[in-house]
């Protein structure tokens, strides 16, 4: 799984995807996670991290974590057809906290 990361991630640029094949969109709580729970190579974690704390004002909102950076929008493609910015659709959610609290806190300036 860590080598399958690492050249996925070398190939992408900075974040994890939400898919391999269709509706490429960044992952933020995916990126998060695969560096809490270490998966992700120091190049990786560096630029993951990086990222996350450059875009801290698109994606973080009270101590809630959207799925997608404001730029980025809404997903592309849902199971349940739901307004922007409404429940897994660009909302903000306390369901990642766990892994990306530990990120903010060890990898932010």
């Amino acid at each position: 799984m860590c080598l399958w990361i690492y050249r996925y991630c070398k190939k992408n640029g900075n974040l994890l995807f939400s898919s391999l094949l269709y509706y490429k969109q960044i992952d933020i709580w995916g990126s998060a996670y695969a560096v809490e729970v270490g998966i992700t190579s120091k190049e990786q974690t560096r630029r993951i991290a990086t990222y996350l704390a450059e875009h801290y004002d698109e994606t973080v909102m009270n101590g809630q974590i959207r799925h997608l950076t404001r730029s980025e929008g809404a997903w592309n493609s849902l199971f349940k057809p739901c307004e922007e910015g409404t429940y897994q659709n660009g909302a903000y959610w306390a369901t990642p906290l766990a892994w990306m609290i530990p990120v903010y806190a060890r990898y932010s300036p």
